[in-house]
């Protein structure tokens, strides 16, 4: 994901990852992933809006990552 977002990629999950997420998805750039990032995720990969990252949110993320759409 880190390349999609054009950041150095670590391979970690973390507050650089997070806060270019949210940029990406046009939340507040706080580094932490809320019910607010998370349903702006949902939205932006076209899965089910209810504010939990699950199966499906990580699914339509792989896809939008993987059809370069992210």
């Amino acid at each position: 994901m880190q390349w999609a977002m054009s950041i150095p990629d670590d391979g970690v999950f973390g507050d650089q990852t997070k806060r270019a997420l949210q940029r990406r998805v046009g939340v507040q750039q706080d580094g932490v992933i809320g019910s607010e990032t998370v349903t702006a995720l949902q939205r932006h990969v076209r899965a089910q809006v209810d504010g939990v990252w699950g199966p499906e949110t990580t699914r339509c993320l792989q896809q939008s990552l993987n059809s370069d759409r992210f």
